[in-house]
């Protein structure tokens, strides 16, 4: 048996503003799978823990409307890194980023 050959093109450590200017470029560069794992955009994030009085540069709501146009425009894995914590990741496989004929 053949053992699959698996390429994933994987946008990761940028601010969620640079991850959309540049998923175009890398979509149309790239023919293969997609995932994007963007940072918040924090200052803070390099410290032990977060300043809970500082609030992420986007809401949970406005990622989940953002990863849904990923996906309808051909991500398949969304992640988060750097302030893109569990709270977001669960809403958007909860909050209607589901791939389309799933």
């Amino acid at each position: 048996m053949k053992t699959p050959q698996v390429a994933l093109q994987y946008q990761d450590k940028s601010n969620v503003e640079d991850t959309i200017q540049a998923f175009p470029l890398v979509k149309s560069k790239w023919p293969g799978p997609l995932g994007i794992y963007p940072e918040a955009g924090r200052r803070d994030y390099l410290q032990a823990f977060a300043d809970p009085n500082v609030e992420n540069p986007h809401s949970t709501d406005e990622y989940v409307k953002i990863a849904r146009d990923w996906v309808v425009n051909g991500v398949q894995v969304i992640g988060g890194c750097c302030g893109i914590g569990l709270n977001y990741i669960v809403l958007t496989s909860n909050g209607g980023c589901a791939w389309p004929g799933f």
